[in-house]
């Protein structure tokens, strides 16, 4: 395994350095990057903009905002969060989250911390969730990266985002504050440091070394051109307002459930019983966007069992995760609200 700490504070930046690394990384041994950043909120590839985010309390605080390239769910990182990512070749990995999410487990386990993995993508120490973790894939690489809660001011959480209720149903929580929580506390005294020194210290059990200075090797070194390239990605996507809010497309009709694969989310018009104009929305995981489904419901009749037959044509799991073609139907056509 090789390993970068990044020097950016810049959450932009440091999404853009992964977004080239998974394009640029042909070793077979995996690639962990660790990342810290100023407060920043990250979207889910698959969310709207607006729906996710209390606006005017951002822009008071002047909170950075993009939107990342995984499915999944908002976060709130500020510089109390160690973010982590993992580039392997493994792209039949994709949604194992127990494998990828291992690693990270066992060090924090050998500090100390009695983590586990819960649902489909938390880690949790006493019930209570420290880390959100979500996969990108690219051909036969693949991505899984996550926070690391380790001391983030959670006061700004419940002011910031704006959560669906039935997801804190889901979790038997009344509010995001009492769901989440910090690593820091969990630690021993001598390992309550900065976030920077728990990245080291973390580093380092997870090369089973007691010094960085043993793994200079596995340290890989951004380039002057890397770092013009990584640069470019940040103009092109992570600040360009087109791609941060992304296709906020208000509708007539909304349906709304939450799956055991995430919250999914359907906004379209209806004429003469035929559909128009449909969009999906959540924060599922997903290994295609589901653009040509959204293309091949357009005009489809309003019916139960023609959606059911059309959706079957499709594989749903590239685009939401195991999802049935009856489920997404019944999504559909169940009263909408307007």
């Amino acid at each position: 395994m090789y390993y970068l700490s990044m020097n950016s504070l810049d959450i932009r930046t440091n999404l853009a350095t992964e977004e080239y690394l998974l394009n640029k990384w042909d070793k077979q041994e995996p690639l962990i990057l660790f990342y810290i950043q100023k407060p920043s909120i990250i979207i889910g590839r698959n969310q709207d903009y607006y729906a996710e985010l209390n606006l005017p309390y951002v822009l008071k605080e002047q909170i950075t905002v993009t939107r990342r390239l995984s499915g999944g769910g908002t976060v709130y990182d500020d510089l109390g969060n160690l973010s982590y990512s993992i580039v392997t070749q493994k792209g039949r990995a994709f949604g194992n989250f127990k494998e990828l999410t291992q690693p990270i487990l066992t060090a924090l386990q050998q500090l100390g911390v009695q983590a586990n993995l819960t649902g489909r993508n938390d880690l949790i120490v006493e019930g209570r969730k420290f880390s959100g973790n979500a996969m990108y894939q690219k051909g036969t690489k693949l991505f899984c990266h996550g926070t690391l809660m380790y001391d983030v001011n959670l006061a700004v959480l419940p002011q910031a985002l704006s959560v669906f209720p039935e997801k804190l149903k889901a979790n038997n929580v009344r509010s995001v504050r009492s769901r989440v929580t910090n690593l820091k506390p969990y630690l021993t005294t001598c390992y309550q440091q900065t976030t920077a020194e728990f990245r080291d210290l973390l580093l380092c059990q997870l090369f089973a070394v007691s010094d960085l200075q043993m793994i200079q090797e596995k340290q890989y070194q951004l380039t002057s051109y890397d770092k013009s390239q990584i640069q470019s990605l940040v103009t092109s996507r992570y600040s360009n307002p087109h791609w941060i809010q992304g296709n906020h497309q208000l509708a007539t009709y909304t349906v709304k459930q939450r799956f055991p694969i995430g919250t999914i989310e359907v906004r379209f018009e209806l004429s003469d019983r035929r559909l128009h104009q449909v969009h999906f929305y959540g924060d599922f995981f997903n290994q295609e966007t589901p653009t040509d489904l959204e293309k091949a419901l357009e005009q489809a009749p309003y019916e139960l069992t023609a959606l059911t037959d059309l959706l079957k044509t499709f594989d749903l799991s590239r685009y939401f995760g195991p999802v049935s073609a009856i489920e997404l139907a019944n999504l559909i056509y169940k009263e909408p609200q307007l």
